[in-house]
């Protein structure tokens, strides 16, 4: 499974860039399956394990409790808090 990961706002400098491709072997289920299978495939996965990072497939936000559906070719975009006026 080929997925594009993206990031947003501070994740950007923190991660190196905006946006990488990965490729899976399995498909995860949870945020924490997912983090699980980036560790050794990303260089640092610290900054995506925040509690108050979001996650938007394919442009839609999914709740923290929410189970994944990711199938190849999706989105994954790692959303840091934004604050502002």
């Amino acid at each position: 499974m080929n997925l594009t990961l993206e990031f947003f706002g501070p994740l950007q400098d923190k991660m190196g860039c905006p946006s990488t491709r990965i490729q899976l072997e399995n498909a995860p289920q949870t945020l924490s399956q997912l983090l699980e299978l980036l560790n050794g495939k990303l260089d640092d996965i610290a900054p995506l394990q925040d509690p108050h990072i979001r996650l938007a497939i394919n442009d839609a936000l999914c709740p923290s409790t929410e189970t994944l559906s990711l199938t190849d070719g999706d989105r994954v975009a790692f959303l840091s808090p934004f604050s502002g006026g």
